[in-house]
């Protein structure tokens, strides 16, 4: 996908995003034009994105994902600001609970959970401009299974609320 192309599908994805997100989810515009672009820059393997949700903490994309030939759900959270701390331990439990019950046949499978930083520009030794990664973390990211059952579905809508319970 050459430069002015990929420009144009992050502006589209930002559009989408930003006209569909809950207003009390704490992942705005600023911080979607963010997610967007560093997705675009660090996870190039992950195609295709599509609005599915939002909550107060996150928010929940399809995308297909060309390394392992699937399509998946991304979770993101922010991890920038102090506001998403709880957020973000919360979304670790529910990583290692779903994980520890990853053989349930109710339960999505969780494939991946990364960060993607924050980048700037800078100069290589050359003074060629380039783009490096700071070090800071900027969203918390679970690659889950697409749960398209129903009856799955059921089960993980369950189990994330019986999860919260048990964290609060």
């Amino acid at each position: 996908m050459n430069s002015k192309m990929s420009k144009k599908v992050q502006k589209e994805l930002f559009e989408t995003i930003s006209n569909k997100i809950f207003q009390d989810c704490l992942i705005q515009r600023p911080s979607i034009k963010e997610l967007v672009k560093l997705m675009f820059s660090q996870k190039k393997y992950f195609q295709n994105f599509e609005y599915l949700s939002s909550g107060a903490y996150s928010l929940v994309l399809k995308a297909y994902n060309s390394q392992q030939n699937r399509q998946v759900a991304l979770k993101f959270l922010g991890s920038s600001n102090k506001e998403y701390n709880n957020g973000i331990e919360s979304l670790k439990k529910e990583y290692e609970m779903l994980q520890k019950f990853s053989q349930s046949q109710f339960l999505v499978n969780v494939y991946d959970c990364f960060y993607l930083m924050e980048e700037q520009e800078d100069e290589d030794e050359d003074g060629n401009d380039i783009i490096v990664q700071t070090g800071v973390k900027s969203f918390f990211v679970m690659e889950m299974e697409l749960c398209e059952s129903k009856q799955k579905s059921h089960f993980f809508i369950h189990f994330f609320f019986l999860s919260y319970f048990l964290n609060m």
